[in-house]
């Protein structure tokens, strides 16, 4: 495959990041943190949103399956998320000013929720395309490696600029977190960012169109086949597995996420310059990440890889609070202190490359196992499932993580935060993060499709298609 065109593929994973993580990390301490809005209530709202996304992730998926236009499958839908999601980002981030406290909420809500049905638009069809763009077992792993990558480049450097400039602490802003135009120019700049880098996506990979794969001419296409499709999908053995650790690590990220700043800001000190700089760990492992699929094929199953990653990412999350716990760090304020967590940051982001790139190119090698029991190529209806299961615990992370700090008692605007208030947000921080991580590794345990497997797949399907049945 081109170089270009993984590059192509890659900046539609940058549109998706930009608008989840950030929404998923920062909408929480936004609204909660800088406008006052109940953080239990802002989370209920994000956790609500998913009762629409619950009916429209799956009926995306299984209308770009069988969609035909002189565009392809995907393409169209691809194209027509562009401007809505657009504006809809910008409105999240800019609410109001007249609105109150408990209003924020109810508006945050009725943002969001066009917000990821615009999203799901792009992002289902142009998933999908990791399994039509290659059938190799390791192509498929460096394609999503490559989106993973593109994805958070974007983020760290949002996130870089977001805590080293537009919350950076001022005079006016001794506590820069709590500055919400600062959030607003960063959503406004999201918006632009997510509307360019569809753009690239879709218009890169449009001469691919007329080498993807097109629907089955056989099929009925109904709502009763939609509805058993889909339910279908979460029973097949080969993929709920993924779906159940792709929801159970979605959820720790988004915990992870929602409470970063409040635990390396107050649980570690960290002023919002130091936050800013935390952000180059990532970009060092990122640099890493582009390299990776290489070192990658080390692991010929890529079920071990993901559960390495985990494995892994449970230590990185535990370890720096139990040696704070037990004072075995270095003094507070000192460069032995940062570096230490810059080390740790740095392998939370390989470990999270690992583990999503190997989720994603598993979940592509099971369109194959799937389109031998059905006859048909469903590659939207799957990744539609993942999209679904990462949305849904997207947002019940983030709920969980508001819930936790209101269970923990913390301050809104961090004032008056006590140590014991500080040492239960190092409890809940660990508990969060691990629990979930534990989940998915055991679920892997259950998931039995290997390399020899997915080849005999595919030779399986190269005949089918060489030798057709006779009709009758």
């Amino acid at each position: 495959m081109k170089p270009r065109t993984r590059a192509f593929f890659a900046a539609g994973g940058a549109a998706s990041g930009i608008v989840v993580t950030l929404t998923g990390s920062f909408i929480l301490l936004y609204y909660s943190h800088a406008l006052g809005a109940p953080a239990g209530l802002v989370g209920l709202a994000l956790a609500g949103a998913l009762v629409f996304d619950a009916f429209w992730d799956p009926i995306v998926g299984y209308l770009s399956d069988s969609f035909r236009s002189r565009w392809g499958r995907r393409h169209p839908f691809m194209s027509a998320a562009v401007l809505p999601v657009t504006r809809l980002c910008w409105a999240v981030w800019n609410p109001p000013a007249s609105l109150g406290p408990q209003a924020l909420p109810l508006y945050l809500f009725m943002t969001i929720v066009p917000l990821r049905l615009s999203l799901a638009l792009f992002d289902v069809p142009s998933s999908a395309l990791t399994a039509e763009l290659t059938s190799d077992y390791d192509e498929r792993t460096r394609l999503a490696t490559y989106r993973a990558c593109c994805s958070w480049l974007f983020i760290t450097s949002f996130m870089a600029a977001l805590y080293g400039y537009w919350l950076r602490n001022t005079p006016a802003f001794p506590d820069g977190l709590l500055n919400a135009a600062g959030y607003r120019q960063m959503g406004q700049v999201a918006a632009l960012m997510a509307a360019a880098t569809m753009l690239v996506c879709a218009l890169g990979l449009h001469p691919m169109i007329p080498r993807l794969p097109t629907p089955s001419e056989r099929v009925n296409r109904s709502p009763r086949d939609l509805v058993l499709s889909v339910l279908d999908t979460f029973r097949e053995s080969t993929l709920a597995p993924l779906l159940i650790a792709s929801a159970a690590i979605s959820t720790g990220f988004a915990i992870y996420g929602a409470l970063f700043a409040y635990q390396f800001g107050y649980f570690w000190g960290l002023s919002t310059a130091e936050l800013s700089g935390t952000t180059l760990a990532w970009a060092l492992g990122l640099g890493l990440g582009f390299a990776a699929p290489a070192l990658m094929r080390r692991f010929r199953e890529k079920r071990a890889l993901a559960m390495a990653g985990m494995a892994g990412l449970c230590m990185s999350v535990g370890c720096p609070v139990a040696l704070g716990f037990a004072s075995l760090t270095p003094s507070s304020g000192g460069p032995a202190r940062y570096l230490m967590l810059c080390g740790f940051l740095f392998f939370d982001m390989i470990t999270y490359l690992m583990i999503t790139a190997s989720l994603a190119s598993m979940l592509a090698d099971a369109v194959e196992h799937r389109e031998l029991k059905r006859g048909r190529r469903e590659e939207g209806t799957i990744f539609a499932a993942q999209t679904l299961i990462l949305k849904i615990s997207s947002a019940i992370g983030v709920l969980i993580a508001g819930l936790l700090l209101d269970l923990i008692r913390f301050p809104a605007g961090g004032a008056g935060a006590n140590a014991r208030t500080i040492h239960n947000l190092g409890l809940v921080w660990v508990s969060g993060n691990i629990g979930f991580y534990l989940i998915a590794i055991t679920s892997l345990v259950f998931y039995k499709l290997t390399r020899a497997g997915h080849a005999r797949n595919v030779e399986a399907l190269s005949r089918r298609k060489s030798h057709p049945p006779l009709s009758a």
